[in-house]
């Protein structure tokens, strides 16, 4: 199934009881057949996979954020 073509930026708001803030980006990657998917999973987990990646040096010891991951690179 696929998805429908994606015509500009696309935000959800949720509200609710809590005083945790959460972020969460997501962006259209290739199929998992695809050959440029090798590529960008070395960049993925060069980017964000542990403590020195660039994601989570400039995210939790900036102390901006709690915690960072990358669902691609947890597959």
């Amino acid at each position: 199934m696929r998805a429908p073509p994606q015509e500009g930026e696309r935000r959800v708001t949720i509200k609710g009881e809590s005083s945790a803030a959460y972020f969460m980006a997501l962006y259209h990657i290739p199929e998992a057949s695809h050959i440029d998917l090798y590529p960008l999973n070395v960049l993925d987990s060069a980017l964000t996979v542990g403590d020195s990646s660039r994601l989570h040096r400039t995210l939790v010891d900036a102390g901006l954020a709690e915690d960072q991951t990358s669902e691609l690179a947890q597959q």
